[in-house]
């Protein structure tokens, strides 16, 4: 194999060797994607407690009214008088009869024991008393019941008068004290029923709002999990069409390696990739040639991950690894997008693939046919 043969060759390796390290980098990304997507998770809200509504205080007793005079009562104490009158004119004569009547029955004993037997001194006392009794009944009658019936009236009227007066008083002082009271009360409760009727009011604004945001959070929920079903159909079908291609670009690396052109040691992007650059920098002509050079400078073990490095050591490695970068990018970002088209319902979720993505299969498809048709005459 000359060198044109084998640097054409080398660079269908070097080719499939980045496609095929691009294939499985994509792999990955979306297999770390798709492990991304989880349920979402609702949002938790407090709900507001609800203002307990104060209880209605006991209102002080009012006191209760004296009563006013009743005139019925000085009507009975004059009845009262009046006849009080009548029973003490008739009762002097009594009076005076008990008095006398045991000196009249001595001296009747006395006459009787000397031989007299006329009793006129008790019959006289009797009838004396009975006399006198009759006139002062119409005595009192004329001139002592209306002047008694007036004088005990007037008394029961004076005490009963002063009586209402110290009630009166007294209630007017109970009454003030229970309109104090009573005020205070009131305007306590009046105060915690005007906060209570702002507490509710802000609690039905801050229920409201609870209701609201729980509403719209339930409604995130229902939209990211319409979409995480979206993506994850999408990233699945993606995944199984890039198994695929992964797949064949891999055959086709292996049809390349067969014949063991070159030895199977330096069979990876990294042997190739330096061997490439051997040979098109005129540093060798042979396979031979640049198996030397690259165990020489033991290149096997210096290559890094660091663009910079890679960049300084190896040339061709870092323009595969930029080229497949730019190519991801490109992928990723028309994933995204079409990505976002189907989640806003204006693209079907069958059509999965992106433009660009398209493109590379495309591309991909024609040099393994390409290769393909050009690994015999290598082999």
């Amino acid at each position: 194999m000359d060198t044109q043969d084998l640097k054409e060759y080398l660079g269908m390796v070097v080719d499939m060797e980045a496609n095929c390290h691009l294939l499985e980098t994509l792999k990955q990304e979306l297999r770390g994607e798709l492990a991304s997507i989880q349920a979402p998770r609702p949002s938790t809200f407090a709900l507001p407690s609800r203002p307990v509504e104060p209880v209605k205080p006991k209102m002080p007793s009012k006191p209760k009214m004296p009563e006013r005079l009743n005139w019925s009562y000085v009507l009975v104490y004059m009845l009262l008088g009046a006849l009080g009158s009548i029973v003490l004119a008739m009762a002097v004569p009594c009076i005076f009869a008990l008095i006398f009547f045991p000196f009249d029955l001595i001296w009747d004993l006395l006459a009787l024991s000397i031989g007299h037997t006329n009793f006129p001194a008790i019959s006289n006392t009797i009838g004396l008393c009975i006399e006198i009794a009759v006139h002062c009944f119409k005595f009192a009658l004329k001139y002592a019941v209306l002047p008694g019936a007036v004088i005990v009236g007037f008394m029961e009227f004076c005490k009963l008068h002063t009586d209402f007066e110290q009630a009166d008083c007294k209630y007017k002082e109970e009454l003030s004290e229970y309109n104090r009271k009573y005020n205070e009360v009131s305007d306590n409760y009046k105060q915690s029923m005007r906060q209570f009727q702002s507490d509710i009011t802000a609690y039905q604004k801050a229920k409201k709002q609870y209701q609201l945001s729980v509403q719209e959070d339930n409604e995130r929920v229902q939209v990211e999990t319409v979409n995480n079903e979206k993506r994850r159909s999408f990233l699945k079908r993606a995944l199984g069409d890039l198994e695929k291609r992964t797949e064949e670009a891999k055959k086709c690396l292996r049809d390349l390696y067969k014949g063991d052109i070159i030895f199977p040691k330096y069979q990876n992007i990294i042997g190739v990739c330096a061997i490439y650059e051997y040979i098109c920098a005129g540093r060798c002509s042979t396979l031979g040639e640049a198996y030397n050079i690259l165990e020489m400078e033991k290149r096997l073990d210096c290559m890094i991950t660091q663009l910079e490095s890679i960049r300084a050591n190896q040339y061709e490695l870092f323009k595969v690894l930029q080229t497949n970068q730019q190519i991801l990018s490109d992928i990723e970002n028309s994933n995204r997008k079409i990505l976002q088209r189907i989640i806003e319902g204006n693209r079907k979720l069958d059509d999965i693939q992106s433009d660009k993505l398209s493109s590379y299969y495309e591309e991909l498809e024609r040099k393994e046919r390409d290769y393909k048709n050009r690994k015999d005459h290598f082999q």
